[in-house]
């Protein structure tokens, strides 16, 4: 989509290894060139981590990855994302999603 704004998503996680809907995430990386997804781990004690750095190894333009030393909760792992993002001046545009896509991507272009 060449007339997509461009956007960074903040994704806060912890312990989402199984619910990562990783198939959902790389088609809209792929379908959005501009996007940019911002995932927070928050200090996840599964492997959450790996299944975001495979993620982040196939987009690394899009993708990024913040890890959190010790659990903070999903509140401060938005601010940190959102902070980070606006910091980089990563995009135009924040959201922010639960990681198991409860909202689709989509619906940040909506």
């Amino acid at each position: 989509m060449p007339n997509s704004p461009d956007i960074a998503i903040v994704v806060p996680c912890y312990n989402e290894q199984k619910r990562l809907p990783i198939h959902d995430y790389r088609t809209f990386l792929e379908n959005h060139p501009k996007a940019k997804v911002c995932f927070v781990n928050d200090a996840s004690t599964d492997h959450t981590g790996e299944v975001l750095q495979s993620l982040q190894n196939a987009f690394p333009k899009q993708v990024f990855i913040l890890n959190n030393d010790r659990n903070m909760g999903k509140a401060e792992a938005v601010r940190n994302g959102v902070l980070f993002c606006n910091s980089e001046k990563l995009a135009s545009y924040t959201a922010y999603l639960d990681a198991d896509l409860a909202t689709s991507l989509e619906e940040c272009y909506g």
